[in-house]
């Protein structure tokens, strides 16, 4: 047998039972480990893991501006830097709070804003740049 690569070894198996071994040499081609080692090597795959990474990163950031910046400002403005004590409903013990969800809003709108502009505006300019010269 030539070596220890399974291509080779299917091949040698398929000469040696006089061609009748054709299933061996499909299953070590396609098999779901190259399946799925393409799959991770595909460019979105990757794209998708730095964005993961770049996100959280903005994320962490915009947070500490939304406790450090915009809440107290809120706070010198409204008399209250967190809103989630605002429109409170109780009933039943159950307690429904609309404050909380505006400053849950705020934040996402923040991020979401954020990653637009330091995350993808910046990768789209490079991927023009470099897709697109002149």
């Amino acid at each position: 047998m030539s070596n220890h690569n399974p291509m080779n070894i299917a091949t040698d198996f398929a000469k040696a039972t006089g061609g009748t071994a054709r299933k061996v040499v499909a299953l070590t081609d396609k098999g779901p480990l190259n399946g799925f080692k393409k799959f991770l090597s595909r460019g979105s795959m990757i794209d998708m893991a730095v964005g993961v990474v770049m996100g959280s990163a903005v994320t962490a950031v915009v947070n500490s501006i939304v406790d450090n910046l915009i809440s107290p400002l809120i706070g010198m403005i409204g008399g209250v830097p967190d809103l989630s004590g605002l429109l409170t409903i109780t009933f039943n013990n159950s307690t429904v709070s609309f404050g909380a969800i505006l400053n849950a809003l705020i934040n996402f709108l923040l991020v979401g804003v954020a990653v637009y502009f330091c995350v993808i505006l910046p990768i789209n300019k490079l991927r023009d740049l470099y897709c697109y010269p002149g």
